[in-house]
């Protein structure tokens, strides 16, 4: 049986360079089918950097639709680097090459093995990544700030944060009826699942460590406050438009223990949690 999976909670921006994580998942889907690829199965597994990431490109004066800004502006302003920029650019590095080093130490000495050692490596690591974005949303600021044209922003965008939101939940719902579209068309079976996220309202009793590697910045807290009852909502019209869509948004919901490692992403037994969710859904749309 061949499945494709779009686990976006996983993918890095850099790799996808979009601010809408199914974008990405579309336009393979619509490629793989044109060059003859037919698999048995599509699941595509989103919701929450298409809120989040709509919003933070909002507050940083970038269309919510356009690609990530943190990544987009680097790529369209290396052309016009100021000696600030530059200046950002290596306090960057500095603390990217201390995020490597603790790492490789931790590796090298097999503190991982260590329940004592092994968390104060990872209290470390997450300190030095902290200092890593810090570093990388000041450069990102900074470019922002000597751009103004379509290349760098997009079209323009006069909305508040909540219309980025909606626009981003827009987006997410018709690029599913589509999605459904291109599989129905080449019979396959489609399963769209709106994935957990830590500070959805109501969805898990977060532990004090979760909360400590869950810290994010204003915007991704504020899309997950206002964007998931929003994206729900949209779950249940693409329900009734005929989409397989399945919201394991609640499934985390009184499970006690750790199942976060950050904001979106999860540990093993996260990840098996939502797995069995996902199969028992996936062998119901088996004929």
């Amino acid at each position: 049986v061949e499945i494709v999976v779009n686990f976006t909670a996983g993918v890095d921006e850099r790799v996808r360079g979009s601010s809408m994580c199914h974008d990405l998942f579309y336009y393979s889907l619509n490629k793989l089918t044109s060059l003859g690829f037919a698999p048995d199965a599509v699941i595509n597994l989103d919701g929450f950097n298409e809120v989040a990431l709509a919003t933070t490109n909002q507050m940083n004066g970038v269309h919510p639709l356009h690609p990530a800004y943190r990544y987009w502006l680097h790529l369209t302003g290396a052309q016009a680097l100021d000696t600030e920029a530059v200046g950002f650019l290596l306090d960057m590095k500095t603390a990217r090459r201390r995020v490597e080093e603790l790492a490789a130490d931790g590796q090298r000495w097999g503190l991982g093995r260590s329940a004592l050692l092994g968390r104060l490596v990872l209290a470390r690591l997450n300190e030095a990544q902290s200092v890593h974005h810090a570093a990388y949303d000041s450069y990102s600021s900074h470019l922002a700030s000597l751009q103004g044209t379509a290349t760098a922003s997009g079209p323009e965008f006069s909305g508040d944060t909540a219309e980025a939101i909606s626009l981003g939940v827009r987006s997410w719902f018709e690029g599913s009826l589509n999605m459904q579209a291109i599989c129905d068309a080449h019979d396959i079976i489609y399963l769209h699942a709106l994935q957990p996220t830590l500070h959805d309202s109501g969805s898990k009793e977060a532990t004090e460590r979760e909360l400590r590697v869950g810290r994010t910045g204003k915007g991704w807290r504020t899309a997950a406050i206002s964007g998931y009852p929003k994206l729900r909502a949209a779950g249940e019209e693409l329900v009734a438009g005929g989409v397989n869509f399945l919201d394991t948004s609640m499934v985390f919901r009184g499970e006690r223990g750790e199942l976060y490692n950050d904001a979106c992403h999860f540990n093993e037994r996260g990840n098996r949690l939502l797995a069995e969710r996902l199969a028992q859904a996936l062998l119901a749309l088996l004929p």
